[in-house]
């Protein structure tokens, strides 16, 4: 099986991507894309760099997508997530980046 995750990085799909790692390889997974949605994009974005680098899967490719909603604008739940959408789990810096959109 393929898979392709498509999240806005908070702590609920942190625990996801963690329970995805533990029952897909590397090879299965083709990457993960972000979307605005608890948190802005580029922090959902490094969230997902940051659970892949803490889980030793740095294999999988991460895109950035869209900033906000197609059809109207963004609202954050950072009064749940925290402002870093993980509630400030110290997770260190990534050391890898996001894949370009051409890639």
């Amino acid at each position: 099986m393929k898979l392709i995750i498509d999240t806005d990085p908070g702590t609920d799909d942190a625990v996801a991507i963690l329970i995805a790692l533990a029952y897909f390889s590397d090879e299965e997974i083709l990457g993960i894309t972000t979307v605005a949605g608890n948190v802005k994009v580029e922090i959902g974005t490094n969230n997902a760099l940051r659970i892949l680098e803490h889980a030793d899967r740095n294999k999988i490719p991460v895109y950035e997508g869209e900033k906000a909603p197609l059809e109207r604008k963004l609202l954050t739940a950072e009064w749940v997530h925290g402002t870093d959408g993980l509630n400030f789990v110290p997770f260190p810096s990534p050391s890898k980046e996001k894949r370009k959109k051409t890639q």
